[in-house]
């Protein structure tokens, strides 16, 4: 059983003599200590997920590689840049860093093109119709789906959506599986005639119903309505498909991927880019450490993909977010301790009386002073402690609530149990924090104390 001095039992009937300001100091450090808790979880979510940010998205395995080129304008502050599309030669550095990566030609200029996508009759807008290289590739990401499988056939037929799309046709997830989409393609394109030089003109024409074989759950940050189709099945389609007025030197009509292949590099038909595809998650890896760093070293080569724009532009939310919310828990506890301070100075010139009477009656200074400190004391570890639990709680509901609108998972994850890779640190920090702010927000009664007179005090006893 725990036995309490007279200091502690004095200062306890103090906090239940003004039971009222006791509850709002009381409060007041709890949201204080609330709000330092979700900071620190938060930076540490949002560190954690940046990584994985990435992989919340099918298409993290498809990077553009494309050659920018900066022509300074004489007599002019301003500059030209020239993008074309880089040489096969050129993206031969990429094997030093990776394994399990394809460089292709980029066919947007055909596929997808000029397109329309319609369900049931009903024309569906703002759709990207994204590649991958093939869906065995991309097993390893099974964790996506939400619904249905990856295809296991190479053909354009089927596709995968993500929950965007499902949303936008409408319906159950499970009942959009083995459901139909109409897609027409019909692609103008202007190429030079290999047999006479010339400028032809020739249309891309493609028309097939695509079933939907899965459904994948992507982070819905700056996210899109995508359907995936299968790059490998593409290209198959396209080596077989002949323009019959476009032809090579010896008259023999060209594929389209003749034509892409035989375009210049700084032609339209080149879409000013080659296609990389990563076939694992280390490829991944590779590919976007290459991307960084040809950033930094102000390279003319750029390897860029949606998935590490979307990440990049993240972290940048998620750094001015949390240096708002430092803000604002600076802000707070300031305050609050400001407000400790004054009721710990207010019960001071309330029992100005007691005290004097308790130094006639032989108290020593410092144990008058321990009850102002013990008052501070039990108000705010009281406040650290309850925090904790209060913190757990509200963390697991703004993460089902994140998650739920966002696909942000975890993106609140409060290191109780480990900080900064050392065990409990966190609690330790909050307890030592709360002991100096007891300490601190007594100091003006203490002050004060050095300088009240005794006799003066006791003149109307």
């Amino acid at each position: 059983m725990m036995v309490f001095g007279w200091h502690e039992r004095l200062s306890w009937s103090y906090i239940k003599g003004d039971i009222t300001k006791s509850v709002l100091l009381f409060l007041a450090m709890l949201i204080s200590f609330t709000a330092l808790l979700f900071a620190i979880g938060f930076h540490q979510g949002a560190s954690q997920m940046i990584s994985d940010v990435q992989y919340q998205f099918l298409d993290s395995q498809f990077f553009k590689a494309a050659k920018k080129e900066t022509f300074a304008l004489d007599s002019s502050p301003l500059s030209l840049v020239k993008t074309s599309r880089p040489t096969m030669s050129e993206m031969a550095f990429l094997n030093n860093y990776a394994d399990s990566f394809v460089v292709s030609y980029n066919y947007e200029i055909f596929f997808p093109g000029n397109y329309s996508l319609s369900f049931r009759g009903q024309q569906i807008d703002r759709v990207s119709l994204v590649p991958v290289y093939s869906f065995v590739s991309a097993s390893n990401r099974k964790k996506l789906l939400a619904a249905g499988t990856f295809p296991m056939a190479n053909t354009l037929n089927d596709v995968v959506i993500n929950t965007a799309l499902a949303e936008l046709i409408g319906g159950s997830k499970s009942s959009l599986i083995h459901q139909t989409l109409n897609l027409e393609v019909n692609s103008p394109i202007s190429a030079i005639d290999g047999e006479s030089q010339m400028l032809i003109e020739e249309s891309f024409s493609y028309r097939d119903d695509l079933t939907i074989i899965g459904i994948v759950e992507e982070l819905s940050f700056l996210n899109e309505p995508k359907l995936y189709y299968s790059f490998s099945a593409l290209e198959l389609l396209l080596d077989g498909y002949r323009f019959s007025k476009i032809k090579d030197k010896e008259g023999n009509s060209q594929t389209c991927q003749q034509i892409i292949a035989l375009a210049p590099d700084d032609n339209y038909l080149s879409n000013y880019c080659l296609n990389i595809f990563a076939l694992d998650e280390e490829a991944i890896g590779s590919l976007t450490y290459v991307s960084e760093t040809l950033v930094k070293s102000n390279s003319s080569l750029e390897i860029s993909s949606t998935s590490l724009m979307i990440q990049k532009t993240y972290q940048e939310l998620m750094n001015a977010t949390f240096y708002s919310m430092v803000v604002f828990v600076i802000i707070a506890i300031i305050g609050t301790c400001s407000i400790i301070a004054t009721g710990s100075y207010s019960l001071f010139i309330a029992k100005k009386k007691d005290s004097a009477i308790l130094s006639c009656l032989g108290a020593r200074r410092r144990d008058v002073i321990k009850i102002f400190v013990d008052y501070t004391v039990a108000i705010v570890i009281g406040a650290a402690l309850v925090s904790l639990p209060i913190s757990l709680y509200l963390e697991r509901t703004a993460n089902n609530l994140l998650y739920q609108y966002f696909m942000f998972k975890n993106l609140i994850a409060i290191p109780y149990a480990s900080f900064l890779k050392t065990p409990f640190l966190l609690l330790f920090i909050l307890i030592a924090s709360s002991l100096v702010v007891s300490c601190g927000c007594t100091i003006l009664p203490i002050l004060v104390y050095k300088k009240f007179s005794l006799a003066e005090e006791l003149r109307d006893e």
